[in-house]
């Protein structure tokens, strides 16, 4: 009797500690409908195509009164990873995060507001002596769980993985990785200022240090430590990032062959109209201790 007493205690008091604590939904799972090829003939992204509604569940539109102002990527129902040069404010009343959105203008998605003291920038964010954009990441704590603001069922929404941490045993490089995707809502043209209505995407290759450095030349001296580069370098009919999709992610198929997808790198900056040179990302990786340790402060 006492036996049972005690078990019924433990469960009763499981349930209590569980109650109003969702499941956070399984990370890195890309809609059906992508294609995983790149037409040439595209456009925005700077060479990118339109991308299907919910293939990128992940990626949500920052807003700054009511306006987009980068790309971010969701990484659970409570946190949002983006670059720290998109929050020139401190003041989180500002920003919005718009989740399952599809089109700009039809504003499809879920707005969903920033936490009270929830914008965390990474502390050494361009204080490196000579090196561009240096520690360029961010996370936004956001005000109520995604789950709780938006009904889940049938909509387009859900976290990126994160990939191990650089100092950690199972960090995976993926300099050299193919079938990567950018998305995102940038300029159409490096020349216009009019961001494209519809998600874009582009799969590619993520590249080396050496042809990196060898792609920016002499640039390549004021390139952050920890960045990737992914992008063609034609200046015509190639393929990048560029203004409007700061911040956004660049995700890669994890290797244990699950068809789940990492969250490799952010968008940082890129050349000057956004063609020439790879566009610049920083590795999420390197800064995954940093990551945890805030998602868990809170």
């Amino acid at each position: 009797m006492v036996t049972w007493s005690l078990l019924m205690c433990v469960m009763l008091v499981a349930a209590l500690l569980g109650e109003g604590q969702a499941d956070e939904p399984q990370c890195g799972i890309m809609g059906s409908s992508s294609r995983r090829r790149r037409d040439g003939g595209g456009i925005r992204i700077i060479g990118g195509e339109d991308a299907g509604q919910g293939v990128f569940p992940w990626q949500v539109s920052l807003q700054m009164n009511g306006r987009h102002i980068c790309g971010g990527t969701l990484l659970s129902n409570e946190f949002v990873l983006t670059a720290a040069h998109c929050l020139r404010s401190t003041n989180a009343k500002l920003y919005t995060v718009r989740v399952g959105e599809w089109h700009l203008q039809s504003g499809s998605g879920q707005d969903v507001a920033v936490a009270e003291g929830g914008i965390r920038k990474h502390p050494q964010f361009n204080r490196v002596r000579g090196k561009r954009f240096a520690n360029d990441i961010a996370l936004l704590k956001l005000w109520t769980s995604v789950d709780q603001a938006v009904d889940l069922s049938g909509t387009h929404v859900g976290p990126a993985c994160l990939p191990p941490a650089l100092s950690s045993a199972d960090y995976h490089d993926y300099r050299g990785t193919d079938n990567c995707w950018l998305s995102g809502w940038g300029v159409e043209d490096a020349q216009a200022n009019q961001l494209a209505d519809q998600l874009q995407k582009v799969t590619g290759s993520i590249w080396t240090t050496d042809d990196l450095n060898a792609a920016w030349g002499r640039f390549s001296r004021f390139l952050p430590n920890n960045a990737v580069g992914f992008g063609d370098t034609a200046t015509e009919g190639g393929f990048s990032a560029c203004k409007g999709d700061s911040g956004g992610p660049l995700v890669c198929p994890k290797e244990d062959g699950s068809g789940a997808y990492d969250v490799v790198g952010v968008v940082s900056f890129g050349p000057f109209r956004c063609s020439g040179k790879p566009g610049i990302f920083t590795e999420v990786a390197a800064y995954r201790n940093w990551i945890d340790e805030i998602m868990e402060s809170y």
